[in-house]
């Protein structure tokens, strides 16, 4: 079986992540559950359970959602920044400065 790494590039929409399934079959199994109860719970068939934590296919954002309501947990996204990492900065054009992408969300209220 062979999946592609993490790639960010313009071709990035076809990679299959296998953190994804990872993460469905580890919580899968702390919630005591089998690939078949948890599709029963979710409504999301067994044959697609087992695609996703075999890195065979990417789940949508819905199928997140229903996987997480059918093991009794919420479904959290998160974009950590990695460890070391420059904060992003936004450009003024205009002004010749940059701005910290944080400090302009918060002054457009979130609108980049």
């Amino acid at each position: 079986m062979s999946t592609k790494s993490y790639n960010s590039g313009a071709d990035a929409r076809n990679d299959v992540y296998p953190q994804i399934g990872e993460a469905l079959a580890h919580a899968r199994r702390q919630c005591g559950l089998t690939q078949d109860q948890l599709a029963e719970r979710s409504g999301i068939s067994r044959i697609t359970i087992g695609r996703i934590e075999q890195a065979h296919i990417n789940p949508s954002f819905r199928t997140l959602e229903a996987l997480a309501r059918g093991m009794g947990r919420e479904l959290v996204i998160d974009f950590a920044e990695p460890a070391g990492a420059a904060p992003p900065v936004a450009a003024d054009v205009d002004n010749g400065c940059t701005i910290p992408m944080a400090a302009t969300a918060l002054e457009t209220g979130g609108r980049q």
